[in-house]
């Protein structure tokens, strides 16, 4: 299943990203934005069950 590992180790580096878009529009906090930030949010997540426990 190396799609699989290879998937979990890119979730980090994903959710580095997502904390710098945050910061980014965090001075700026329209709807659109929030919306666009609840989908990935939502991606991340659906990834992580996708991939299922590290152990």
């Amino acid at each position: 299943m190396p799609n699989g590992e290879d998937d979990a180790e890119n979730l980090p580096s994903i959710e580095e990203q997502l904390e710098q878009q945050l910061q980014a529009i965090r001075g700026e906090e329209t709807p659109d934005s929030l919306l666009k930030l609840a989908r990935e949010l939502q991606t991340i997540l659906k990834c992580r069950a996708e991939a299922g426990p590290k152990d």
